[in-house]
């Protein structure tokens, strides 16, 4: 198993968690976060509506309101909590393997490495 798999399954396991989710309006970003570093998959999923960037943008200084347009905790809906990959017990064994490996490589944040991909996959 491999960078690939993980990302492949940390794709699958978002997709998953965002597919049932009903947004009252259009969204401009989600964003992946893992609660701890550790998990090298989004435990944590949040979306940005389009109707509270318009918001922002109407109500706040230019100077402020990039930061608050992106700052993901302030994201007006979220993806499901459940499934986690941490009940996967191949992802988790699989995850352990790759984050050491990553690490070995030099690789800070091996979390951010791979949910820079998944990001993008």
């Amino acid at each position: 198993m491999s960078l690939e798999w993980v990302v492949n399954r940390a794709v699958e396991n978002a997709k998953q968690r965002l597919a049932s989710v009903w947004l009252p309006a259009p969204t401009y970003p989600i964003a992946l976060y893992p609660a701890d570093q550790s998990l090298l998959y989004a435990s944590e999923i949040w979306i940005g509506l389009e109707s509270d960037r318009q918001d922002i943008l109407a109500r706040t200084a230019v100077d402020r309101a990039y930061r608050r347009v992106w700052h993901a905790w302030d994201f007006g809906a979220a993806g499901d909590d459940e499934p986690q990959l941490e009940s996967d017990e191949q992802f988790v064994r699989v995850r352990d393997e790759l984050r050491a490996q990553l690490e070995g490589e030099g690789h800070l944040e091996p979390s951010r490495y791979v949910l820079r991909r998944a990001a993008k996959a």
